[in-house]
């Protein structure tokens, strides 16, 4: 069981310099972390949720010794940042890669140049870009994987059958969840926008692709797989032993892991459809904010991110999955490879406006198919055409 995140937070900013300079050597193509000489440095204001806190003191303290500037470490709740940037804006802030299309159309952040930032994972870059240009630093990868009692099940399960015949029932969001419903749902080959063959998203629904009904179909006939419950509620139902598996995403694990009495292991999602069974991939990602008056200053800050010595913190601090590649390959922790061998059956997150006016009606539909006896293939059908009217 892993121990609290609390019990080693001194040792680990303390550690953190350490780690700062073991990786202060030049990598190709990464960005430098670390200043010749304190020159007088700058003022620069920096957000980040509760998480990050703990993280960005480290970094500030960094900033400091690097430039002899300040980093000033605003608390804010991260699911309100992006709405605050309209009326104000620090010089670097914390956000997810779902952002970065609307904020870079929008001119609210700052264009980092070519996505080619060696180490990291290529579904991170490509969330964090925007018309071929890098607009924010992924620190961490977020996309679903079944968290598992392992004592209940020791290997990678083979079908959804293993797993139900295991004690598995998925659990969802009330009133709609098509995010936890999409590794089922791709593996009929059916997605919200279509797919070119690179896996690129092409700005078209997907949702009235030739299997779809087949799926609406399977999703009716199969309702009785699927348990209702809020987030709190579907975690302390695994943890008791209620459910044997949770699809979830690495932010949940610091809660289970402190809370479970019996040992997690994390597998894919078994294909349903033939096809893979794809998850959403984002990433948490560090942006620089287009009205910094400091942009170079804030660029520096924004790369401390990328480097690995600040991915590994944050991923003892938070548990969360690094972007990178070869941080991940150096944790010596089954739960996080679990994590990063289930994010190779991903597909970026998309955040175009098509996929934004698709969100309430898909997750409408998924909704009345498992709660009603109502014709799955009318339902489908008449989603497909109001989105063909809403984006005709």
């Amino acid at each position: 069981m892993r121990k609290s995140k609390a019990l080693t937070l001194s040792s680990l900013l303390a550690a953190s310099a350490l780690l700062f300079a073991g990786c202060a050597q030049p990598q190709q193509n990464a960005p430098e972390t670390q200043a010749a000489s304190p020159s007088g440095g700058a003022g620069l204001t920096i957000w980040v949720d509760a998480e990050l806190k703990d993280v960005a003191s480290t970094l500030a303290e960094q900033y400091r010794q690097d430039t002899g500037g300040t980093l000033t470490i605003v608390e804010k709740d991260f699911f309100q940042l992006e709405t605050e940037l309209a009326s104000s804006a620090p010089d670097v802030f914390i956000g997810s890669s779902e952002w970065t299309d609307r904020l870079a159309a929008a001119g609210l952040v700052a264009n980092l140049g070519e996505p080619n930032l060696a180490g990291f994972e290529p579904r991170v870059l490509q969330g964090a870009s925007y018309q071929g240009a890098l607009y924010g630093i992924p620190y961490a990868i977020e996309s679903l994987a079944m968290v598992c009692n392992g004592e209940e099940l020791k290997q990678q399960p083979s079908s959804l059958t293993e797993l139900t015949d295991a004690g598995y029932n998925m659990i969802v969001s009330p009133g709609g969840d098509p995010y936890t419903l999409f590794p089922l749902q791709s593996s009929f080959e059916v997605y919200p926008l279509k797919l070119d063959e690179n896996f690129d998203w092409v700005e078209e629904s997907g949702l009235g692709s030739a299997r779809s009904k087949e799926f609406a179909t399977w999703l009716s006939e199969n309702k009785s797989l699927f348990t209702q419950l809020d987030y709190s509620a579907g975690i302390t139902a695994f943890i008791e032993g209620q459910e044997t598996c949770l699809l979830t995403g690495p932010w949940a694990i610091s809660e289970i892991l402190n809370r479970a009495k019996f040992p997690i292991s994390v597998y894919d999602f078994p294909s349903v459809g033939g096809s893979p069974a794809l998850s959403f991939a984002t990433a948490r990602v560090a942006y620089v904010a287009a009205k910094s008056a400091n942009q170079d200053e804030a660029k520096r800050v924004a790369n401390y991110f990328a480097n690995n010595a600040t991915q590994l913190l944050i991923h003892k601090l938070t548990g969360r999955v690094p972007a990178k590649a070869d941080v991940i390959k150096d944790i010596a922790d089954p739960v996080i490879a679990g994590f990063a061998k289930a994010a190779s059956w991903t597909v970026t997150l998309p955040s175009s406006p098509l996929m934004q006016s698709t969100w309430a009606p898909w997750s409408k539909s998924l909704n009345q198919i498992i709660t009603t006896d109502d014709d799955p293939l009318i339902i489908w059908d008449l989603m497909v055409q109001d989105l063909a009217k809403v984006n005709g």
